[in-house]
C-alpha cells in the first residue's frame, strides 16, 4: 500500500481544503494508494497555550488559567446544538499538559457554572487535588458570574477561594432527578412492555410509577452525597470547625458574594486581575505570563478570554432537540442549580 503526505494551502477557509482534500483523495483511488488524514484533528482540534496577558517583564514564568464553565457532564453535549460544558477529560487533558511544563507557577480556576453531575463534579475535583498534590503548585479559585453547587464543590479544591461582587455562589447541595413520562405516554399512545427480574429493577424508569421503597433507597442515596459534599466543604474550609454549624447554611440557597464571605465560603471578594496578583504572590513571583490551554486559532486574547471558542451555527440549519421538551439532562443525581429547571 503506497502512502502520500501533503501539504494543502487554506485560501479560501474550509472550502478550499476540502476541494484539495478530495482531489487528493480521488487521485489516491485511482492510482490504487492510500492516503491518511486526521480528520478528528480538524472536528475538535487539540489544545494549544495562549497568552491572555504578557509579563510586564522578560520572563518563563507563566501562570496557568483552568476554565470551569457551563455544566459540569461526565461526556461533552450535542456538539451541533452547540452546547458548551466541561467534563473530566476537558480538565485532565489540560493538567497533563501543565505538568509536563516547569514554567507553570500556579494555576487559577476560573469558575463560571451552575454545577453538574455528581460524579462528573468530583472527579474533576478529585483531579485538581491530586495535580496539587504531585506539583505543589498553588491553586487559586476565582467565582465569575456564579459557581453553584458543583461549582462551589470543585473550588474547593483550591487553596483559596475568591468571588467577584456580583458572583451566585452556594446552592451546597444535591438533586435527584426522575422525569415520569407515563401520563406523557398514554396521550400519544405510547406502549412498551416492561419484563424485569428483581422487585425494584425498574425503580428508576419512567413509564413506571416510584414504589415508596425506590424512594427510600433514592433518598438515602441522595443523603450520602450530600455527606460527601459537606465532607469536601470541612476539609477545605478550616473556618468550619463543626458539622452542624456548616449544615444551617448548606441547605441548599444561593447567596451574594458578600452573603458568602460573611459565612466564610470564601476568603475575599476581588476582580480577576486581582486574583492573578494574588496567584502570582503565592508562587513567590513578581513577573508571569498569563496563559491557558485553548482550542482552536489562535486570535485577540485579553485575561476574560475563554477556553473554548462557541461553535459558529450552521447557516440554514434548524436544531430541534425533542429530549428538551420532556427533560434537559438525563435522570440521575447533580450537584446543579439551574434556575427555570426545577
Amino acid at each position: 500500500m503506497a502512502h502520500t503526505n501533503f501539504m494543502t494551502t487554506q485560501r479560501r477557509g474550509v472550502t478550499a481544503f476540502t476541494r484539495s482534500a478530495g482531489t487528493l483523495c480521488l487521485a489516491a483511488i485511482v492510482s490504487g494508494g492510500c492516503v491518511s488524514m486526521d480528520i478528528a484533528t480538524l472536528l475538535d482540534p487539540p489544545f494549544t497555550e495562549h497568552r491572555i496577558r504578557e509579563s510586564r517583564r522578560r520572563t518563563a514564568n507563566k501562570i496557568l488559567v483552568i476554565d470551569i464553565s457551563g455544566m459540569i457532564r461526565s461526556r461533552p453535549a450535542g456538539k451541533l446544538l452547540g452546547a458548551q460544558g466541561t467534563t473530566p477529560d476537558d480538565v485532565r487533558l489540560v493538567l497533563d499538559m501543565a505538568e509536563r511544563d516547569r514554567n507553570i507557577r500556579a494555576v487559577i480556576l476560573r469558575l463560571d457554572t451552575p454545577g453538574g453531575e455528581v460524579t462528573a463534579t468530583d472527579t474533576i475535583y478529585h483531579e485538581l487535588r491530586g495535580f496539587k498534590e504531585r506539583t505543589g503548585l498553588p491553586m487559586t479559585a476565582c467565582m465569575l458570574g456564579m459557581a453553584c453547587s458543583g461549582g462551589y464543590y470543585v473550588a474547593c479544591a483550591a487553596d483559596r477561594i475568591y468571588a467577584q461582587p456580583t458572583t451566585v455562589t452556594g446552592s451546597i447541595g444535591i438533586i435527584a432527578r426522575f422525569p415520569k413520562l407515563n401520563e406523557l405516554a398514554e396521550k400519544i399512545g405510547y406502549r412498551e412492555e416492561i419484563i424485569t427480574a428483581g422487585d425494584l429493577k425498574g425503580m428508576a424508569h419512567p413509564l413506571l410509577e416510584m414504589k415508596p421503597e425506590s424512594r427510600r433507597i433514592f433518598e438515602d442515596m441522595v443523603g450520602t452525597f450530600y455527606d460527601r459534599f459537606l465532607d469536601v466543604i470541612l476539609d477545605a474550609r478550616a473556618d468550619f470547625t463543626d458539622r452542624a454549624q456548616l449544615e444551617s447554611i448548606a441547605d441548599g440557597r444561593i447567596y451574594t458574594a458578600p452573603q458568602a464571605l460573611t459565612h466564610r465560603l470564601i476568603d475575599d471578594i476581588r476582580y480577576f486581575p486581582e486574583v492573578i496578583d494574588d496567584a502570582a504572590a503565592m508562587a513567590g513571583i513578581s513577573n508571569a505570563h498569563v496563559v491557558m490551554y485553548r482550542k482552536g486559532k489562535p486570535q485577540d486574547q485579553s485575561i476574560y478570554s475563554h477556553s473554548r471558542a462557541a461553535p459558529a451555527a450552521a447557516a440554514g440549519v434548524v436544531n430541534v432537540d425533542l429530549g428538551a421538551l420532556v427533560s434537559r439532562d438525563r435522570s440521575g443525581f447533580y450537584y446543579l442549580w439551574l434556575p427555570g429547571e426545577y
